[in-house]
């Protein structure tokens, strides 16, 4: 058979692909072949949105094209023939921003900017389609759509402004008597209109092509055909032996093509050509809908065509599904056959009508039961036949719905379990069919659906018990699976609603989030809140990020990593690895360069201290995920593919998992940590305590999140000079390893950022393992090599925030006064020591968190196990403190009986006072701050209403908390210094070069608005391009909340020195182009570079003194359902002291997107591991990351009317992402207000410790207790 050509519109240009391989994806094509690289790769699995485009298809029957967002990233680039695909470059760019582009980037939407078309895309997907779409129709549309920098409110508000209901600009403030409206960081208003004409029409090309045709695709190791005649398809199933139908083509291509399944000579057949697999039929009793069409067409279908009691209990069923995105393009069949989805248990439950085509044309019609097994869930078809649609009646005033869905986060999520029930009722139940997805299959309910024959629907409370045995019988069978006891609760929980709620009352209208943003304005015009510096390059696409760059003659390495936790590696085969077309090279540790080391971190070049972590396994492994190699070829497809191949040989060796493992084995990476008193003092202090307190505080650990995964392009050059371009947030260590690793001098490596997709803490040394491994596979074969991992790759080798776990002895007098404190602060390290050393050291060090004990001792452990080392992360060590902190407090405030928020207050260590680590607390405003936050939320009478409601509601409960923050700004030492260096152009125009890295922080803007104030030149003349280490080189990792103040002094010392020159001038000659042209001709300096540091000496500064503390209050209210374990953030008030803020819009992104972050720590990000150390959260699809949906309802934050400093501060500024990271303990704090109240209505009224994340499991069985 002849291979086809693909024939298809991308961005209003038609193309033509000849060879196409059929395993070959939509985001692969755009990126690698057409350069599109606004579609951004991430987790390659459809559950981060960072790859969305926009589908457009002409509807010959409707006579127009339809258009739906879909993942790039997981559909088959075949399935695009005959379409219009429209990327983020195709509906704007920064010349000529379309409207959601613009609303965007000036609704401070953007940070680090890597999710930021992906947002667009899926909004526009929607509104290209509906253009009177509703904010609730915007909210789902984006709900599969990650971002871990903003925290949600500022895309979801600019967004929700492109609808006609919006109200975004109604909120107010009462204060002091008078009422404050917003002061919004941006204005709405002045957004141009979306108009349809202005698109990009679909292709006439398409309209008139004829696409009545086979498509055949042949690629390396499969065929496939996508026939328009059934002949084909029984001519195919008669060739040949074994054959794979496909519908959307999505599953089978993570299994084949991200998942790295090993096939040759696979046959393929996808059904999405036949006409009557595309079909939707509706007469005046039924609705058919074809086995190709979508999940999200089978609930429109069913929404727009059905009354009212089937259409709308479905689709709000299907308002739960993980993503838009992927509902868009999977099919309702694909779901069914893979019998753990939404869409089986629906099936299976309502029992509709199914079309089967049987080998050789005949046709057979019957119900889902016909064909499904009940018990396992699993369709039953012969070979060669294929389900055609299914039938569902449009009205049947008989039968209820009752649809009930819960995922591992609130709201839309994939899902944990399933109940679907379809009840026949006259008056009393006739017949009910319930089918639950529980594990891995949906199956049919048999007991329980007989036991609700016979009984009333609106009387079935008085049969509960009964209807809760039923249910126990029917899922024994389960009892053996993981979870069963929380997934048998949730079922137990729907049985509940179901005897309380049958009908399911829809509830009222969208209530959008409802933010307020309060700041003081200041004189000068550039400390306002303006837009990211980058935020139109984001919006766009433009911004390139490493893995977007074109590197000529490029190469591509695949990791082979470590699949125990502790062995010796006895022999690694390579031979069919290497046997594959288009593999170049293995690369291990034999293959670092003579005079080169494998323990770069050891040569004590890090200010942090020495860091033993090896580049490459060195004869043994030390945890799951550990590099051993690299596959190197020309493309990385074919990498992945050979790196599955390398057979590693191992002897298993004695692994230490646990931190208890750890603690009884003293197996520590160095010496513990002290600070405060002997052990004799405290021990004396805690028996003269009027009570003594004694506990253990446990978190989990977290991952960073950043949408960009970890990767290097090492280029060689001439006489072993080096360009590496990467994604990191210290090119100074990356420089110095890559260096070392190579066996050459640091001045010969230059390492080039552009763009950071997001980093946290976990770009900083772990960034580093990428460029030296990409450096020595480049060595070894003189070219340019990639490497860039995947999601789940980047999981497995990199750590996290580290797991702690807090024994505690605390000495309190009756009032609730602390007295003394004992702390033994544990953290799992990991394998090698990376960070752990100084997380350690801060966890220990600031135990004391915001409060006074006078008699303190804290020792810190980092414990080495055979995990992931684990390394910096987003406020390093202090949210594992503050956590453990509130542990302590919740327990002194049930001894002594009093709120905690009252235990907090009095034991305040005031700013001027001394910490635990003998730091004094300079220019601090907690206590303004706390009540300033006690006024702003109205704190005492919500809490009143919470007791009311908690008084009177059994399974719902409410919770309420306080929480607060301090940190010391800037960190005293090595990190305090940076450079900077200032170019004028001819022109007028300015370029800055700093040694920072922006990525999300806002430092360029920053940086940019410090030199437009000191230039006194408006910020449109100012720019910064990159960072590179052969402009700017020994500048300290970006991060720890210091960036502004260190390299805003750089950027304003190398300013005021130009101005030196210039002010003369300017008096004369205003034109500030005309005075550079002038300086220029008088050979004055257009250029300056300087160091800074903070003169402690001359400004009285202590030496090892912070020069400032950033301190906030948050308070919290959540509402807990204690028969689910589900759980929602009803509001939010941060009030936060930024100093003067240099840009309000920047320091409220930061206080909201760090709130977030912490929210997901926790609750929903939960890490899981086997008994033998393998991670099995691996992926987004499993590792549950906060999403929109979880976006506080009232999300407000107001910055402290503040304006004193010191001369550590850039324009009496304070820095906030780091600090507002630990008010997310007060998350916690609540759902544990609302636990507790739970607990105390069943008799259970002792101090209970309560370990993070609380996930809805955890939650449910704290409010449940055996």
């Amino acid at each position: 058979m002849e291979v086809s050509v693909l024939r298809f519109n991308v961005n209003g240009k038609d193309v033509k692909v000849y060879n196409v391989d059929p395993e070959t994806s939509l985001a692969d094509y755009l990126r690698n072949e057409l350069g599109l690289t606004g579609v951004k790769l991430s987790c390659e699995w459809g559950a981060c949105g960072s790859c969305t485009v926009t589908l457009g298809k002409w509807n010959h029957k409707l006579g127009k094209a339809t258009y739906k967002a879909i993942n790039a990233c997981i559909y088959p680039l075949y399935m695009a023939h005959h379409k219009l695909i429209l990327t983020i470059e195709g509906i704007g760019n920064s010349n000529r921003l379309h409207p959601i582009q613009e609303r965007l980037a000036r609704s401070h939407g953007t940070q680090c900017g890597f999710c930021s078309p992906g947002f667009v895309m899926a909004a526009y997907g929607l509104l290209r389609e509906y253009p009177d779409a509703s904010i609730h129709d915007i909210k789902h549309a984006v709900k599969g759509n990650l971002c871990r920098c903003t925290g949600y409110r500022p895309i979801l508000r600019a967004l929700y402004s492109c609808c006609n209901e919006s109200n975004s600009d109604s909120c107010v403030y009462e204060e002091n008597g008078r009422t404050i409206t917003n002061g919004d960081l941006f204005e709405s208003v002045k957004f141009p209109v979306i108009d349809e004409t202005q698109e990009i029409l679909f292709p006439p090309s398409l309209i008139m092509e004829n696409s009545a045709s086979d498509l055949y695709l042949e690629g390396a190791r499969v065929k496939l055909l996508a026939p328009v005649s059934w002949k084909d398809i029984d001519d195919c199933f008669g060739q040949y032996n074994e054959v794979k139908i496909l519908s959307s083509g999505q599953i089978t291509r993570i299994n084949s093509a991200l998942l790295q399944h090993q096939m040759q000579d696979a046959i393929w057949v996808s059904v999405h050509n036949l006409p009557s697999m595309e079909a939707m039929e509706v007469t005046q009793e039924e609705v058919s809908i074809g086995a190709a069409l979508s999940i999200m067409d089978l609930a429109r279908a069913m929404y727009e065509n059905c009354d009212r009691g089937l259409g709308v209990p479905v689709w709000k069923y299907f308002e739960g599904f993980l993503s838009v995105s992927v509902m868009n393009n999977a099919t309702w069949v694909g779901s069914l056959i893979d019998g753990r989805s939404d869409s089986s248990a629906l099936l299976l439950a309502f029992n509709p009508k199914i079309v089967i085509r049987e080998l050789g044309g005949a046709f057979t019609v019957g119900k889902v039961a016909d064909f499904v097994d009940d018990d396992q869930g699993t369709v039953k078809l012969k070979r060669g036949s294929i389900i055609v649609a299914t039938v569902f009646p449009r009205s049947q005033r008989d039968i209820r719905l009752f649809m009930y869905k819960k995922g591992q986060r609130p709201d839309g999520d994939s899902t944990v379990v399933n109940f679907v029930a379809v009840i026949r009722v006259a008056y009393f139940i006739e017949e009910a069919r319930i089918a639950i997805t529980f594990g891995l299959r949906t199956t049919l309910c048999k007991k329980i659906s007989l036991c609700l024959r016979g009984k009333r629907l609106n009387g079935l409370k008085r049969h509960l018990n009964e209807l809760l045995l039923a249910i126990d019988d029917d899922i024994a069978q389960y009892s053996s699976i993981s979870d069963f006891n929380y997934k048998r609760n949730l079922i137990r929980a729907a049985v509940c609603e179901l005897c309380d709620n049958p009908d399911q009352s829809i509830e009222g209208p969208e209530v959008p989030v409802e933010p307020l943003q309060l700041y003081s304005e200041w004189s000068h015009d550039d400390a306002g809140p303006s837009e990211y510096a980058e935020s139109e390059a984001y919006v766009t696409g433009e911004a390139l990020y490493f893995n977007d760059i074109n590197t000529e003659d490029v190469l591509h390495a695949a990791v082979v990593l470590s699949t125990e936790a502790h062995a010796k590696i006895l022999r690694v085969d390579t031979t069919e690895a290497l046997s594959l077309d288009g593999v170049m090279k293995y690369v291990d540790i034999h293959d670092i360069p003579r005079g080169g080391t494998n323990y770069p971190g050891t040569l004590l070049r890090d200010i942090f201290g020495p860091d033993d972590t090896p580049m490459f396994a060195d004869g043994e492994v030390l945890a799951f995920g550990q590099l051993i190699g690299l596959v190197v070829a020309r493309d990385p497809v074919t990498a992945r593919r050979a790196a599955t191949l390398v057979k590693v040989h191992y002897q298993e060796l004695p692994a230490v998992l646990t931190m208890e493992q750890a603690i009884q084995l003293k197996s520590y990476h160095l010496e513990p940590h002290e600070f405060g008193v002997s052990q004799d003092v405290v021990e004396r202090e805690l028996l003269k305590s009027e009570i003594v307190i004694e506990g253990t505080t446990r978190i989990g650990c977290q991952e960073h999140g950043y949408l960009e995964t970890q990767g290097s392009i090492a280029i060689p050059g001439e006489r072993e000079e080096w360009v590496i371009h990467t994604t990191t947030q210290s090119m100074n260590l990356h420089q110095l390893f890559t260096a070392a690793v190579l066996g050459v001098p640091a001045q010969n490596v230059t390492v080039k950022v552009k763009h950071v997709g997001g980093s946290f803490g976990g770009k900083y040394t772990q960034s580093a393992l990428t460029g030296a491994w990409a450096a020595v596979a480049a060595y070894a074969l003189n070219r340019p090599v990639k490497v860039r991992l995947t999601r789940f790759e980047d999981m497995f080798v990199t750590g996290k925030r580290h797991p702690a776990m807090v024994k505690y002895k605390v000495g309190v007098s009756t009032s609730g006064l602390l007295r003394c404190a004992y702390l033994k602060v544990y953290l799992d390290g990991g394998y090698a020591v990376d960070t752990s050393h100084v997380v350690a050291y801060l966890s220990t060090a600031l135990s004391d968190t915001c409060y006074n004990i006078p008699v303190m001792r804290a020792e810190g452990y980092a414990l080495k196990t055979n995990k992931s080392n684990n390394t910096a992360m987003r406020a390093n060590g202090m949210p594992q403190a503050f956590f453990a902190m509130n542990g302590i407090l919740s327990h002194v405030a049930h001894a002594v009986h009093k709120p905690l928020e009252k235990i907090m207050e009095m034991n305040f260590n005031k700013g001027g006072g001394v910490r635990l680590s003998g730091e004094p607390i300079p220019n601090d405003a907690l206590l303004e701050c706390w009540d300033e936050c006690l006024q702003f939320s109205e704190f005492d009478r919500i809490r009143k209403d919470v007791n009311r409601f908690n008084a009177t509601s059994k399974n719902v409960k409410l919770g309420i908390a306080l929480s607060a923050t301090r940190m010391g700004l800037a960190h005293p030492g090595a990190n305090e210094q940076a450079e900077a260096l200032v170019q004028i152009c001819m022109d007028g125009s300015v370029e800055i070069k700093i040694g920072g890295i922006e990525m999300g922080q806002g430092l360029n803007t920053k940086c940019i608005q410090i030199a437009s104030r000191t230039l006194g030149i408006p910020i449109s003349l100012i720019k910064i391009v990159d960072a590179s280490t052969d402009s700017t080189c020994n500048d300290p990792a970006a991060g720890g909340s210091q960036d502004a103040t260190a390299h805003g002094r750089a950027v304003q010392a190398c300013c005021e020195r130009l101005m030196v020159g210039l002010r003369a001038i300017l008096k004369e000659e205003p034109d500030w182009c005309q005075a550079v042209q002038k300086a220029y001709n008088m050979r004055l300096p257009l250029k300056a570079s300087e160091h800074t540091r903070i003169d402690r000496e001359k400004h009285g500064i202590p030496l090892q003194s912070s020069v400032y503390n950033t301190t906030g209050v948050a308070c919290i209210v959540s509402q807990v359902n204690c028969l689910t374990g589900d759980h929602h953030i009803l509001s939010v008030d941060i009030v936060m002291d930024a100093g003067r803020s240099l840009n309000p819009a920047v320091d409220i992104g930061q206080i909201e997107g760090a709130l977030m972050m912490s929210y997901g720590n926790f609750t929903c990000e939960d890490l899981a591991y086997d008994d033998k150390g393998k991670m099995s959260d691996d992926m987004f699809s499993r590792y549950k990351l906060p999403s929109s949906l979880m976006t506080p309802k009232r999300f407000r934050v107001k910055l402290l009317k503040r304006s004193d400093g010191s001369e550590g501060q850039i324009y009496s500024s304070k820095s906030v992402g780091d600090p507002a990271t630990v008010l997310g303990v007060g998350i916690y704090a609540s759902l544990r207000y609302a636990i507790t109240a739970r607990r105390q209505d069943i008799g259970r009224t002792k101090f209970f410790e309560i370990a993070a994340p609380l996930t809805a499991s955890r939650i449910l069985s704290y409010c449940n207790p055996p």
